[in-house]
């Protein structure tokens, strides 16, 4: 089942042929443009994701819990939103880099496990926040200080895009499917506890010192930090 998932998946990348340019959807509409080299890279840790949770699955011998139809739902959900644009194929629009910012939404309130925080952060017109650098990083602690007046949800860890699903110990962007450019580990991070930690999550160190990335397991219900561009 999972071989033929994975060449479901890679045969839409082919026949859409759409990926990230400098983090923002390319369309290209002519066939001898399309990169699928350069898709397959972008979803590559969602088709690993696929794999590992269907291989896990088929070792125990019984049928899918509810929770992994869900996870899997999403998946498929998430993927196809990547794709949907090209049923209506449009012109790419113009750059509006130089007049639009950035803006960092913190999900405080309900949790949600990684791939359906992906799921959301897209259906808001956005993705899981990139940390490209320490800016953004620091960017990302100030919201979340921010958030100790009104709730408890500074206390807990909220998902980014990091993860390394596609390779172990190779940390990568979901947004641009390029290798992590900053990583800010706490002292014993990563540790891939139990070989079962895959995503990354932000998170005040238990001893108030600071704010470190942590990875953990992907399928933890987590509150999440959402990259959404401000036109």
């Amino acid at each position: 089942m999972k071989i033929i998932l994975v060449a479901f998946l890679i045969s839409i990348l082919v026949h859409q042929g759409i990926c990230y340019d400098n983090d923002e959807f390319v369309e290209l509409a002519p066939v001898r443009r399309r990169n699928s080299s350069g898709c397959f890279k972008l979803v590559r840790p969602l088709i690993d994701y696929t794999i590992k949770m269907q291989t896990r699955f088929d070792e125990q011998g019984y049928a899918f819990e509810t929770s992994a139809h869900k996870a899997l739902a999403k998946i498929t959900l998430l993927v196809n939103e990547r794709f949907e644009k090209l049923e209506n194929p449009k012109e790419p629009a113009n750059d509006k880099s130089n007049t639009s910012r950035k803006v960092y939404f913190l999900e405080d309130e309900y949790k949600n496990n990684w791939i359906g925080a992906a799921h959301v952060c897209r259906s808001l017109g956005g993705h899981l926040a990139n940390v490209k650098n320490e800016d953004v990083f620091n960017a990302i602690i100030e919201k979340i200080e921010a958030l100790k007046a009104s709730n408890n949800a500074a206390k807990h860890g909220f998902w980014v895009d990091i993860n390394d699903l596609s390779q172990e110990g190779q940390y990568q962007s979901l947004t641009s499917g390029k290798d992590a450019t900053f990583l800010k580990w706490d002292d014993t991070e990563p540790d891939n506890k139990d070989n079962d930690e895959d995503c990354v999550e932000i998170r005040k160190r238990e001893d108030g010192s600071g704010y470190f990335m942590y990875d953990i397991q992907c399928e933890k219900n987590n509150y999440f930090v959402c990259e959404i561009l401000d036109e």
